[in-house]
């Protein structure tokens, strides 16, 4: 398919903080520490990259959206090292790379395709694969060696408890539709979080898979609860979403959410007409289209006690403290930017 070719805006203009009367001496800061993505060879990425969480001094980049695109190995400073594998269905072939969870030293790159895992070590050698059976949008990894699955395909519930070595141990949480919706999960000590991006921003605390502590729903203008996701037009801006979150040791949650941009019509072309009948807009710029807007929640209370709108579309959380947006140059090449949020909260 031929490449879109336009400009992502490179430069991040941070807006005032909205919750200074909540928080007077709040600061929420980012700066920037990695660059993905070179100019040409190997290293160059032509879809929207996905980034892992960092191992061993290691990340791997992935580009789910691409057309059977090998996973990329990068120093955590954005060195291009390697390229993993090589297309098949054989031992440390992939198919289609979908997401990448890292455990300690080690990655492991999930086939969506194949419905299996790759271990994948610093030095970029790919060693255990093991079935994989359900093709999760977010992991966390138990200190059992276990791992938490949230998202998936079909009529299953939201959530599962998987093995070392991918297996489905247990499902838990809500049923999800046939294709479900997106959810994050983020690590709480002995507990977890899990929340759906869609529809409302709810976050559920567990214990243990059948042991639902509670539930918070803060209350934000960015995102007020809607039943229905509708395609952006001239008259209705793009729908809100929860991109990803994180805890930090005072048991804070930290969301990244992604909210139309102040001129989000500058982010799309003509207006198309769907299958559906209806005239829907062609997203050209979801730097344009979006702003993202970082929300420290207080989980006792379930209010927000500081905030941070980013003009631009921050599109995934990495790592706690970590998150990712991407520039596109006029020839249609992808870099992804690693951005570290600082704050100062009392």
């Amino acid at each position: 398919m031929p490449r879109l070719a336009f400009l992502l805006l490179a430069s991040v203009l941070i807006a005032s903080c909205g919750s200074r009367d909540k928080c007077p001496s709040c600061e929420i800061a980012v700066e920037r520490i990695a660059t993905f993505g070179d100019e040409e060879g190997n290293g160059a990425l032509e879809s929207l990259p996905l980034v892992s969480a960092q191992f061993d001094g290691r990340r791997i980049v992935l580009q789910p959206d691409g057309s059977r695109l090998l996973p990329r190995l990068f120093t955590s400073k954005g060195r291009f090292l390697s390229v993993l594998g090589a297309l098949g269905e054989g031992p440390g072939e992939f198919a289609s790379p979908w997401r990448a969870f890292t455990r300690r030293d080690t990655a492991w790159v999930v086939d969506g395709i194949l419905r299996r895992a790759t271990a994948v070590t610093a030095d970029g050698i790919t060693t255990t694969t093991t079935p994989w059976h359900r093709t999760a949008n977010d992991a966390i990894a138990r200190t059992d060696g276990s791992w938490v699955l949230a998202g998936g395909e079909g009529y299953i519930r939201s959530m599962a408890v998987a093995s070392p070595e991918g297996a489905v141990l247990q499902e838990f949480g809500d049923t999800m539709g046939t294709w479900g919706t997106r959810r994050h999960l983020a690590s709480a000590g002995q507990h977890f979080w899990s929340a759906a991006s869609l529809h409302r921003l709810r976050f559920e605390e567990w214990a243990h898979p059948d042991s639902l502590v509670r539930v918070i729903e803060p209350v934000t203008p960015h995102f007020p609860p809607y039943e229905r996701v509708l395609p952006a037009t001239q008259e209705r801006p793009p729908i809100r979403a929860l991109r990803g979150f994180w805890t930090d040791s005072l048991a804070r949650i930290w969301a990244l959410l992604e909210v139309p941009g102040t001129d989000w019509r500058s982010g799309y072309g003509e207006p198309r007409l769907g299958e559906d009948g209806q005239f829907n807009l062609q997203m050209l710029d979801p730097n344009r289209a979006y702003r993202s807007v970082i929300l420290v929640i207080d989980p006792t209370t379930a209010t927000v006690v500081a905030e941070r709108t980013l003009e631009g579309w921050y599109y995934s959380v990495v790592e706690p403290f970590v998150i990712v947006r991407a520039v596109q140059d006029a020839d249609g090449w992808y870099r992804a930017e690693l951005w570290r949020v600082r704050g100062a909260l009392p």
